[in-house]
């Protein structure tokens, strides 16, 4: 498994592609609410087999839509730019060395080589307290990088937060319906994961969630 060439803690949000050069390869399911991760089995008090299923359906309806609508368009994102940046560093080095700059060739040759050898881009930290300094024109080719990185999180985000909003709304009419039928127990369930979709969508978290269901 090649590691991610951001940070983890640059890495909470962002998708993961085996595509990118330079990125890590595992693409990550979104909020993984269903029997396949044997939530209902650890439990003490499982919903019914209608309602396990009910459920199931609107968890596959959810990792589908988010990944047609928001996780594939931000892989393609991700090539995009990570393409683009392997260009262009390759073309400062040309630059550095037909001026002489030996200092800024001999950095942006290193950053090729972190590319080629997918390690993770340092921090905005750790580029700031880097000796020898890092020489202007890396600074600005991985202050570009980083922000477009970010613009692409966001946008990534902004498709997701409909489709947990629309997830959400499902399962709350799902609990009305059950609380109606006299169905308390199945309904307590089903609010239960409702409560896990809410926290994702707040945090941002796409790493499968494990829900304690029929637990005080």
């Amino acid at each position: 498994m090649k590691k991610n060439f951001f940070p983890d803690s640059q890495c909470q949000i962002l998708l993961k592609s085996a595509a990118c050069p330079f990125l890590s390869a595992a693409l990550v399911l979104l909020a993984v609410f269903g029997m396949k991760n044997g939530i209902f089995a650890q439990t003490q008090s499982a919903p019914s087999a209608e309602v396990a299923q009910r459920l199931s359906v609107l968890e596959k309806g959810f990792e589908e839509a988010a990944e047609r609508e928001a996780e594939l368009p931000y892989k393609t994102a991700l090539l995009t730019m990570n393409e683009s940046y392997v260009g262009a560093v390759e073309r400062a080095l040309n630059a550095a060395m037909q001026a002489g700059n030996t200092a800024a060739a001999v950095a942006l040759r290193d950053e090729k080589k972190r590319i080629e050898k997918d390690e993770e881009l340092p921090s905005e930290q750790a580029d700031a307290h880097a000796s020898p300094p890092i020489p202007e024109s890396l600074k600005r080719l991985r202050k570009t990088y980083r922000e477009t990185m970010a613009l692409h999180a966001s946008i990534r985000l902004m498709r997701l937060y409909p489709l947990f909003d629309k997830y959400s709304q499902a399962l709350n009419a799902l609990a009305v319906e059950l609380t109606k039928a006299g169905k308390l127990d199945d309904a307590v369930q089903v609010k239960k994961v409702n409560e896990e979709v809410s926290k994702a969508r707040t945090t941002g978290n796409t790493e499968p969630v494990t829900v304690e269901i029929g637990r005080a």
